[in-house]
This record gives structure tokens, sequence and C-alpha cells, in this order.
């Protein structure tokens, strides 16, 4: 069925290109001539069958058969080359009108043939117009009237005389230049319109093309810079240097669908960069094998560490500078981006691709802010753990002096405690609940408020009230030491512009020692003091005196 369907003049050849017009239009055509062709010659036998056998004169018979068989054939076997079917079409036109001619002389139908066969040589030859149609009906005209007139081939039904012939060749002249004039004309003004059709097909494509590759590399760097705007997010929220590094690794790769990322940190020697992470299983092994390259040494990665600039290799096998790892077979492009800041070089990153000339330069600045970025996470994490350490340091030092002020504070003032009994309580036979509460000063703790509580347990709210009495406490309290302290620093100042004073007055070494020893002696702690000059012989100061006073 399919088949009996692709017979149909008005149906496609799927040998054919839907973009040639002209080319399905004369395929068309030529199927129709096929078409009607077979059906004449089946009229034509059909007409001449009686005469034929009357006359005994079957050329019209046989010649009107041929052409239903020939004619049915080539109309069946359609995938043909069309330039061979046109030239059988063209054939049996050009042989059927000389048949006609040669038994019944240039009637009309012979003429009318002629014409016929110069208007479709025109029309199926080839896209601009042809004379051969013409030059060969005037030709065949002038060949077969010359026999005639030599008398070489007699009993011809052909005119007898020269108007005759000179009009038969007015008419095809006239006719054939008619024909090939207005179909050189349509095929001009076609071809014309197919050019310029195609032509802006064409440049339609072309920029069709040209979006969806714009369209494509917008995409790419929008995928980039999200892609770079969440590491550079996630950088700022992980405070494990180790984790930060795999992370935006990994992130990397993904993203940018990678053959291998690798991250490299200098030693503290700035002699040697070493692999701090790397994705897949060659990542795995270079970090078990403890891989390092050397700063500056003969790989991408040694010469950004030593110029702080980035490096683009769009084939390694042409690049002066390269480390050929065995575990990196399929590598084909590799770009080393430098991780710094403005003061520091930590390492460098090393992006590498399976596809040659992978990189541009917009790749470049995408892949270095991210790589930026990532040196300022590993900045801000260095300083975080300079500046936990300087609290670390701080709170011992601030535990140390607040247990030394309030053990010196305890040893001066003794026992330092204060209790209060409820009266109203007192006689309440109710199970007692005790509840302390700590009395913490610069995070430590200092004190203790115990307190027995009858009824129902301590709530939220009362637990914060204690709470917020025992800071208010804590801060009065360290006031009232450093009150304490400040006195007991002013009593000792005053006792030494005292001392000075009686230091003043003494007259001789006598007077000054018993004032020494005396206020001495006045010490809370001391119960007895003595002053001693030692001799020379213990001293070396070249003076013998020495004086005891008790």
């Amino acid at each position: 069925m399919n088949y009996l369907r692709s017979l149909i003049p008005s149906n496609i050849p799927s040998n054919f290109d839907l973009e040639d017009q002209l080319k399905i239009w004369q395929e068309r055509i030529l199927h129709s001539i096929f078409l009607g062709g077979g059906i004449a010659g089946i009229v034509f036998s059909l007409l001449f069958s009686s005469t034929a056998v009357k006359t005994q004169n079957f050329t019209i018979l046989y010649s009107s058969i041929g052409l239903f068989v020939i004619c049915l054939i080539f109309f069946a076997l359609r995938r043909i080359s069309y330039w061979i079917r046109s030239i059988i079409a063209l054939m049996i036109i050009y042989v059927f009108s000389n048949i006609i001619y040669f038994t019944s002389g240039w009637t009309g139908i012979a003429l009318l043939l002629l014409l016929v066969f110069s208007f479709l040589t025109t029309t199926l030859l080839y896209q601009s117009s042809t004379r051969v149609g013409l030059f060969l009906s005037l030709t065949t005209l002038l060949v077969w009237a010359i026999l005639r007139f030599a008398n070489v081939i007699k009993g011809i039904g052909l005119a007898s005389t020269i108007n005759s012939l000179g009009l038969d060749l007015v008419i095809i002249l006239l006719a054939g230049f008619s024909i090939n004039l207005v179909m050189g004309s349509l095929k001009s003004h076609y071809l014309n319109i197919f050019r310029v059709n195609k032509a802006l097909k064409n440049d339609q494509k072309m920029l069709q093309d040209q979006m969806q590759e714009q369209t494509t590399i917008l995409e790419r760097r929008v995928t980039q810079l999200r892609t770079a705007a969440e590491i550079t997010k996630s950088t700022s929220s992980i405070t494990n240097p180790q984790l930060l590094i795999r992370q935006v690794t990994d992130s990397i790769k993904e993203r940018f669908n990678l053959y291998y990322v690798g991250v490299f940190l200098v030693d503290p020697m700035k002699e040697f960069a070493v692999l701090q992470y790397g994705t897949g299983e060659a990542g795995r092994k270079m970090l078990a094998n403890h891989h390092r390259l050397a700063v500056g040494g003969y790989s991408m990665i040694g010469w950004t560490t030593q110029t702080r600039k980035p490096r683009i290799a769009q084939d390694i096998g042409s690049e002066a500078v390269h480390f050929d790892n065995p575990l990196l077979p399929e590598t084909r492009s590799e770009l080393a981006i430098p991780i710094t800041t403005t003061s520091t070089l930590f390492g460098a990153m090393t992006i590498q691709s399976n596809i040659a000339g992978a990189f541009d330069d917009n790749d470049i600045l995408i892949l270095q802010s991210i790589a930026d970025s990532l040196a300022i996470a590993l900045e801000n994490n260095l300083s975080f753990e300079h500046s936990q350490k300087t609290l670390e340091e701080i709170r011992v030092l601030n535990k140390a002096f607040v247990q030394q002020a309030w053990g010196e504070a305890v040893a001066v003032h003794g026992d330092l405690s204060a209790s209060y009994e409820n009266p109203e309580l007192q006689s309440v036979d109710d199970e007692l609940k005790t509840v302390s509460v700590p009395i913490y000063l610069r995070d430590e703790v200092i004190g203790e408020i115990n307190l027995e509580l009858s009824g129902n347990d301590i709530n939220q709210e009362e637990m914060e009230f204690l709470r917020s009495i025992s800071t208010q406490t804590s801060s009065a309290l360290e006031n009232a030491r450093l009150i304490d302290e400040t006195q007991r620093a002013a009593s000792k100042e005053q006792k030494l512009n005292d001392l000075s004073v009686q230091f003043s007055r003494a007259l001789t070494i006598e007077d000054i020692l018993k004032t020494a020893v005396t206020e001495f002696g006045k010490l809370p702690s001391v119960s007895e003091a003595s002053i001693s000059l030692l001799p020379p012989e213990e001293t070396n100061l070249g003076q013998s005196s020495e004086k005891r006073v008790r």
C-alpha cells in the first residue's frame, strides 16, 4: 500500500532533497508524463488496432503498445535516477513524433509532439533554460525534408512545397523560442527566489547556531557564577580548613564537569607545595604517597606558587611546563590557579580536563575568584585560630588572676560567708529542698549560694531570677574587693610615707635601725624582728661595723 501511495505524482520520493523545490517540481512533471504516456499508449492501441488489421500496417499499433509498456515500467520504477527517466521520456516523445511523421507525414500531431519535445527539454533538463530541444526539432525537420526532396525516402506524406516546409519551420522556431523564453524566465525567477530563500535559510540557521552557541556559553557562565557564589558562601561558614578544602574541590569538579581537581598548600619553609586533597582515586593515591611539588619546579603548580600568577595549558603535549602524572593519563588541558591574598601565599589549585582547549579567560576569572575566596577563608581560619589561642591564654591568665586575687582576699579576711534563716518558715514541717547557684566572676566560680526551699520545685523563671542575683552579687563582691585592695594599698603607701618621715628625723644609724625594726614588728604576722649589719669578711664592703638591735 505504501508503494502504491509513493506512485502518486503529488508525493515526493524519499531520495529527493526536500529543499530543492525545482527538482521536485520537475520530477512531478516527469512522473505525470509517464502516467499520461501510459494512458495514451492504451488509447492509441485500442484506436489503431482495427485499422492496423485492415491495412496490415502495425507500426502505430506496436508503437502504442511499446509506449504503454515503457511508460508503465518507468512509472513504476520511480526510484530510478531522475536523469535517466527524463532522457527516456524525451526520447519516447521524439521517437513517437518521428514515427507519426513516417507514417502520416507532418500532420498536426507530429508538429505538436515536436513542440512538446522542445518544451519538455527546456522544462526537465538542467536548472537553466536550454536550446537543445529546439535545435533538435529544427534539425529533424530539415533532415527529413532533405531526404524527401532528394527522393531518398519516398511515399512519406510530407508536404510537397517549400512553402509548407517553411511554414512548419517558422511554427517550430517561433513556438520553440517562445516556450524557451517563457520557461527560461520562469526558471530564472524561481531559481532567484530559491537562492534567496536558501541564503535566508542559511543565514537563519547560522544565526540559530550562533544563538544556540551563545546560549550554551551563557548557561555555562551562569552555572559557573552560581557555583562560584555557592562555594564562596560555603567558605564563610566552615571553620575546619581540611573540610573547607575538600568541599571546595569536590564542588568545582562536579559543577564544572572536570577530570581532576587538586589543592596544594606550601609548607612553612616555602620549598614544596604539598597536596592537601585531590578528587577521585588518583587524588586518594597521591595523598597516600604524600604527593608534593617543588615551588618553582618543573610543573604548573611549581610555576604558579613561585610567580603567584595563573597559568593555562590548552594542550599539555606542547606545554613547556607540565608535570606528567601517570595517575592522570587522560589529562589534555590544565589550569593552575594561585591561592593567595594580598600578603600571604597559601598554595595553588590544579584544575584538569580530558578535553583539549577546555579553558578560556573567563574560566580563569571565575576559578580565580573561587581560589581567592578559599584564600580569604583560610586566612580567616588562621586569624580565628590565633584569636582563639590568644583568648585561651587570656582566659588562663584571667583564671589565675581571679584565683590569686580572691585567694588573697580570703587569706586577709578569713572565712567569707553569710547566712540567713527566715523565722516565718522555721515551724514549717514540709520537706526542704536544696538549690545551689554558683557565683561566677569572669567564668570562674568564686562562691556559691545555697538555698533551702519548701514546697514545690523552683521554676525556670525563679531560677533565672536567682542567676541574676548571683551575677549582681559577683559584681558587687568584685567591686568591694577592689575597693578593699585599693584601701590596703593606700594604707601601705601611707605607712611608707610615715616611715620616710621618721627616717628623715633620725640622726644616727642606731635610730634608723630602731625605727625600721619597730615598723617591721608592727606587721600583723610578725612576732619578732631584727636587723643586722654584716662584718667585712662576709660582705667584702671594706667597713667593719655590726649592730644588733632587739
